[in-house]
C-alpha cells in the first residue's frame, strides 16, 4: 500500500465522492488540507487508546467525570481517551479530503481517518474502508472492559487494561457496523453460504436510502442507550426528518422496521410514538400490510426483501400483528395461519427470518374473537415445553382480552399448571399477571427522561373482572405453593386497591431464596440441605405473605366470602 507524508500534501488530488441523498453535515465545511493533516497527526500523537464503543456509537460525554472508569483510573487517562478525538470529529472535514488519509504512512492516522469517515454517516465511504481490513499494522490499543462493583475504589489508580489493535481491526469495526444492521453477520468476507460486503454493496451501491442505513444513524443518534440522554433528541429528530423524505408507504414501513430500535418510554416526539405510528399505518390500508406480511412489501429496498439476511421483516410483522385489530381486515384472520406456515418453510430454507407462531395465532384470534378462543385453546400444545411457556402466556393474555371473565376457570387452571421457570424473570405467570391485572406507564423526570414505571389500576368493568380473576387465583388450593415471583406480582396489583401498600415494593423485591431464584427453583432440596435456616426463613416469609393476600380479598372484593 502506498503511504504518504505531509511533505507531499500540496500534491494531493481531491477525490470526488458521490453519495446518497441523506448525508451527514460533514459535507458542508471545506478546510485547509494542511491544517487537517496537522490536526490528525497531532491527535494521533496525543491519544493513547481507541475505543470502538465510543466512536461507533458517538459516545463522547461532555463531562468525563460521568464515566464509570474514573473510579479506577487517573483522570487524565480518561480525558485523553475522549476529548482530543471528540474535538477532531467535531471539525467535520470533507469526505474527499479524508479519503487520502487512508494511505498515510502512520497507522494511527489511517485509523483516525477510518473513524472520521465513519462519523460522516455516509455509506458511500464503505468501499474505501474495505481494503484496509487487511492492514495488519498496529495502531492505538483498545481498552478492555473491567468488571468490579461500582462502589469499589482501588488503593491507587491502575494502568488501564488494553489489548492490541490493528488498522484492519478498526476498518472492520466500521464496516461491520453497517453489515450487522443489514443482517450480514459474517463480516466483510462472509462465510460459506453467508455473503459478505460484496453481496451487501452490490445491492445497495446505487440507492439513495436503505432501512439499514437509517438504523445505523438511529443507533448513533440514540447512542444505543436507554434512557436516551436528553441532549441527543435533536440528532434523533434529524434522523426522523431524513426518513420523512421517503415516499409512502415505504416511509411507514421503515418506521415500523425501526420500532424495536426506539426504546420504550423515551421522549416520544423525538422519533415517533406507538399510537402515532398506528394512526399513520391506518391511512395506508390493510391490503398493503397483508402484502408485507406475505413478504412481498411494495419496496425495492434490499433490507425489506425476504432473504437469509433480512432482519427488518420480523419487527415489521411484530408491529402489524400486535396492532392487527387496528391495521388488518378481519377477513384475513385465517390467512394469517397460512402465512405463518409460509414463514416457517422460508426460514428453514434460509429465505426468511424465524417464525413467531404465537403472534400469528393471537392476531388471528383478536381479528375473529368468535373463533379466537378455540384457536387459542388448540394452540397451547404447540408450546408445552421448556423455554416456550412464555408463548403460552401470550396466548392466555389474548384469551383474557377476547373473552375476559368467562375464561377465568380455564386461565386459572393453566396458570397453576405451569412449572416455575428457574432461569427467567419475569416468568410466564408473572408476565400474564403484569399484562392483564394493571396498566403501566413511564414517569419522566424534570428533563423529560424516563426514570421509573408507575402502576395503575384498571377501571370500570375491566377492573372488576380483574379482581375476580385475582381472587380466584388467591383462593385456589394451589396458591399455597405459588412461587415468590408470582406472589410479588399479585401484591403489586393488590396494593393498588389499598390506600396504603400491604407490603412495600422495596420489601417485595428484597425477598429472594438462598443462592438466588435460579438455583432454588432448579433444585429446592439441594438448596435446603445446604442452607436449611435461610430456606426455612424464606419459606416462612413467603407463607406469611400468601396469608396476607388471602385475608385482603374481602377488602377489595366486598361481596366475596372466604
Amino acid at each position: 500500500m502506498v503511504r504518504f507524508n505531509h511533505v507531499f500534501v500540496a500534491s494531493l488530488v481531491a477525490w470526488a465522492v458521490s453519495g446518497p441523498l441523506y448525508t451527514h453535515a460533514a459535507e458542508d465545511k471545506p478546510s485547509s488540507r494542511q491544517q487537517m493533516l496537522n490536526a490528525f497527526e497531532a491527535t494521533a500523537a496525543e491519544i493513547q487508546t481507541l475505543d470502538p464503543s465510543q466512536w461507533l456509537y458517538d459516545r463522547f460525554p461532555s463531562n468525563v467525570r460521568r464515566l464509570r472508569p474514573v473510579v479506577m483510573f487517573p483522570q487524565p487517562a480518561i480525558a485523553e481517551r475522549i476529548q482530543p478525538l471528540k474535538k477532531l470529529l467535531n471539525e467535520k472535514y470533507l469526505i474527499a479530503e479524508l479519503i487520502p488519509l487512508l494511505e498515510h504512512e502512520d497507522p494511527k492516522v489511517r485509523s483516525l481517518a477510518v473513524v472520521a469517515l465513519f462519523a460522516t454517516e455516509n455509506p458511500s465511504v464503505l468501499p474505501h474502508l474495505v481494503p484496509l481490513a487487511d492492514d495488519k499494522e498496529l495502531t492505538f490499543p483498545c481498552p478492555l472492559p473491567v468488571a468490579m462493583p461500582a462502589t469499589f475504589l482501588p488503593p491507587k489508580p491502575e494502568p488501564m487494561p488494553t489489548k492490541p489493535q490493528t488498522v484492519g481491526d478498526v476498518a472492520k469495526q466500521a464496516v461491520d457496523f453497517y453489515l450487522r444492521k443489514a443482517g450480514y453477520g459474517y463480516g466483510i468476507t462472509g462465510s460459506r453460504n453467508n455473503p459478505g460486503f460484496d453481496h451487501y454493496w452490490q445491492r445497495r451501491k446505487d440507492r439513495t436510502w436503505c432501512t439499514s442505513w437509517f438504523a445505523v444513524r438511529l443507533a448513533r443518534a440514540t447512542q444505543s442507550t436507554s434512557p436516551i440522554p436528553s441532549h441527543r433528541m435533536d440528532r434523533i429528530r434529524a434522523v426522523r426528518r431524513q426518513i420523512d423524505e421517503v415516499p409512502e408507504p415505504e416511509r411507514t414501513i421503515v418506521l415500523m422496521a425501526l420500532a424495536e430500535d426506539w426504546p420504550i418510554g423515551d421522549v416520544p416526539d423525538a422519533f415517533i410514538t406507538e399510537a402515532a405510528l398506528v394512526d399513520q399505518a391506518k391511512q395506508i390500508g390493510s391490503a398493503v400490510w397483508m402484502d408485507v406480511l406475505r413478504r412481498s412489501p411494495p419496496s425495492s429496498d434490499p433490507d425489506l426483501q425476504s432473504s437469509r439476511q433480512t432482519r427488518f421483516l420480523t419487527p415489521i410483522a411484530v408491529f402489524l400483528l400486535t396492532h392487527a385489530t387496528d391495521l388488518l381486515d378481519s377477513k384475513h384472520a385465517e390467512e394469517l395461519f397460512r402465512i405463518n406456515e409460509d414463514w416457517k418453510q422460508a426460514a428453514r430454507a434460509g429465505a426468511a427470518p424465524g417464525s413467531m407462531d404465537q403472534r400469528w395465532i393471537t392476531a388471528a384470534a383478536r381479528l375473529q374473537p368468535e373463533k379466537g378462543v378455540e384457536w387459542l385453546k388448540s394452540s397451547y400444545k404447540l408450546f408445552d415445553r421448556r423455554f416456550y411457556y412464555d408463548r403460552q402466556a401470550e396466548l392466555s393474555i389474548a384469551m383474557w382480552d377476547i373473552a375476559g371473565r368467562a375464561q377465568t376457570p380455564f386461565l386459572v387452571n393453566w396458570f397453576y399448571s405451569l412449572p416455575v421457570e428457574a432461569s427467567s424473570y419475569p416468568n410466564s405467570r408473572s408476565k400474564f399477571l403484569r399484562a392483564v391485572t394493571r396498566e403501566e406507564k413511564w414517569l419522566l423526570d424534570e428533563h423529560g427522561e424516563p426514570r421509573r414505571i408507575q402502576h395503575l389500576p384498571l377501571q370500570g368493568a375491566a377492573g372488576e373482572d380483574v379482581k375476580q380473576l385475582v381472587a380466584t387465583i388467591i383462593r385456589d388450593p394451589r396458591f399455597k405453593e405459588l412461587d415468590h415471583f408470582s406472589v410479588r406480582e399479585l401484591f403489586v396489583t393488590v396494593n393498588l386497591w389499598h390506600d396504603k401498600p400491604l407490603i412495600s415494593i422495596q420489601h417485595l423485591y428484597e425477598l429472594s431464596p438462598p443462592l438466588g431464584a435460579s438455583s432454588y427453583y432448579r433444585d429446592m432440596q439441594e438448596v435446603e440441605e445446604k442452607y436449611p435456616k435461610e430456606t426455612e426463613q424464606f419459606r416462612a416469609t413467603l407463607s406469611d405473605w400468601r396469608t396476607t393476600l388471602r385475608r385482603s380479598v374481602p377488602d377489595w372484593l366486598p361481596q366475596s366470602v372466604d
